[in-house]
């Protein structure tokens, strides 16, 4: 189906995110007890945002929300994917903070929460040879 660009756990279920060559879609292959196996086509939930993944994606969890960074495919723009505990939405961060698009040639992000905060970090190399940092507001 696709290369594996990124993994997180979540208490007791593991998420495996998936990118599919041929629909450049993005998948999380998850299980809630360790046996049933589950796929979900993230792209189709959030409305279609198709993403990069030349050199991966960032993913993880605070508490029962789970955060994933990519690179869309159609305009180098960092998106997160969002789920609140209820349901999956994609926001373009790249146009939310009027930043640069990614390289071109790395497409890769980096993401953290700092321990103990719920405070969100991404990073990424801007088409402009800068490294970008950016930083959610939440506290």
């Amino acid at each position: 189906m696709g290369r594996q660009c990124g993994c997180f756990h979540d208490n007791p279920g593991i998420a495996h995110l998936l990118h599919g060559y041929a629909t450049q879609h993005i998948h999380q292959i998850f299980n809630t007890n360790g046996t049933n196996w589950q796929d979900q086509d993230l792209t189709d939930i959030t409305g279609g945002t198709l993403g990069l993944c030349s050199r991966g994606m960032a993913g993880f969890n605070i508490g029962n929300y789970s955060y994933l960074y990519f690179v869309s495919q159609a305009d180098g723009h960092v998106h997160q994917f969002l789920y609140n505990n209820s349901n999956w939405s994609d926001e373009d961060l790249t146009a939310l903070t009027k930043s640069s698009p990614s390289q071109s040639e790395s497409h890769s992000v980096a993401a953290l929460v700092i321990p103990g905060t719920k405070k969100l970090r991404v990073y990424l190399q801007a088409a402009n040879d800068h490294i970008l940092q950016l930083a959610s507001t939440t506290t």
